[in-house]
């Protein structure tokens, strides 16, 4: 039987804390983000997450590694912090949990942002250096997933036509809608590079976007455009598509939907369109209410795991393991089944037994 992955997701840039070398940083000392702090603490507690895995019975983990850590500069590599992930990720295998890693989560290391960033097409090789530097050196740990790109789409609109991110551009004229254009083609043309290095170290490549919806009078017909032209929302150059879903926003700061049976509908027409296999990179829910938690992350799970043969669905992560920076909201969104600081809520013990029963039903051996 053909094993179906279980698991959490975070990135480093909201957990880890411990450094300040992002273009996010930079506008978060300026004023211009909610304060990080020190986020999780996670570059300090790392292993710490390993037992809390294993008790979840999750037999896979998505985490991101920090560009700005490994890259300090455009032409240093910073050998500890790389030794740091690794560990981890060796401790990840070793406990039979399958790393998914994240190459690019929205942040970027602060010379890249002032060299250009994306808009800039002769900077990509930068990107691509560092990628090829981190297949080669997981792929030979036993590290088989990489996922290339989080989310561009979102990145691009929030942060180059809504301009509510890094760098804080607004679309208001025809060139600077060119120039966001321009950003996705230097952002596929670097996952098309990645898909090639993937290839020479025979391991698989995700590409991960969302498709979420807000809740608006003319969604019905969004959704058919989304569903009917899902493929300019993924490069050709991949071997999974990763989808980050939570259903329709009944608004920005509302990031979840009270009635998931509706988010359902939308899902099949969604799905129905992809022709390769799929695994859902994020979903979960922004609440205090671990109640609703619960039954919204279960629902959703049973949808997956019951057309996971329909519709080639590989595996499920559970946004997020902890609570984190997220983004321009700070730490005002809770989706963690455990505090910042590791603890655990109420939640966490009903993940724990739904992940025990789905191993079983589906025999998942960990």
């Amino acid at each position: 039987m053909d094993k179906f992955y279980l698991g959490f997701s975070i990135s480093s840039f909201q957990t880890e804390g411990n450094y300040n070398n992002q273009d996010w940083y930079y506008f978060i000392k300026n004023g211009k983000l909610p304060e990080i702090d020190n986020a999780c603490n996670l570059w300090e507690r790392y292993l710490d997450i390993i037992p809390i895995l294993i008790d979840l019975n999750a037999n896979a983990f998505r985490f991101s590694i920090d560009w700005a850590r490994i890259y300090p500069s455009k032409n240093k590599i910073d050998y500890s912090s790389m030794k740091r992930y690794l560990e981890f990720t060796d401790k990840l295998i070793k406990n039979n949990i399958e790393p998914f890693i994240t190459l690019w989560h929205y942040v970027n290391p602060l010379w890249f942002y002032n060299l250009g960033g994306w808009e800039n097409k002769e900077n990509i090789e930068c990107f691509i250096d560092y990628s090829y530097f981190i297949i080669d050196t997981f792929s030979k740990l036993g590290v088989k997933y990489f996922i290339s790109f989080n989310e561009p789409w979102v990145y691009i609109f929030s942060s180059y036509v809504f301009g509510k991110w890094p760098p804080f551009k607004k679309v208001n004229s025809i060139e600077d809608l060119k120039n966001a254009i321009v950003i996705l083609d230097n952002i596929f043309y670097a996952n098309k590079e990645l898909y090639k290095i993937t290839k020479e170290f025979n391991v698989y490549l995700i590409y991960t976007e969302s498709l979420s919806l807000l809740k608006l009078p003319f969604n019905f017909l969004l959704k058919d455009i989304i569903s009917s032209n899902i493929h300019l929302l993924f490069p050709k150059e991949v071997d999974f598509y990763g989808i980050n879903y939570y259903g329709i926003f009944k608004d920005i700061k509302d990031i979840y939907e009270r009635k998931p049976s509706f988010s359902v509908s939308i899902l099949n027409n969604i799905l129905k369109n992809l022709d390769k296999p799929i695994f859902i990179t994020e979903n979960g829910v922004n609440t205090e209410d671990e109640f609703l938690r619960v039954r919204i992350i279960k629902r959703y799970l049973n949808y997956f795991v019951k057309n996971r043969k329909k519709y080639n669905i590989k595996g499920y992560f559970i946004w997020s393991l902890m609570d984190n920076y997220e983004w321009d909201f700070g730490y005002n969104a809770k989706f963690g089944i455990l505090n910042r600081n590791l603890s655990k809520k109420d939640s966490y013990y009903e993940i724990k037994e739904i992940y025990r029963k789905l191993n079983q039903k589906l025999n998942i051996s960990k």
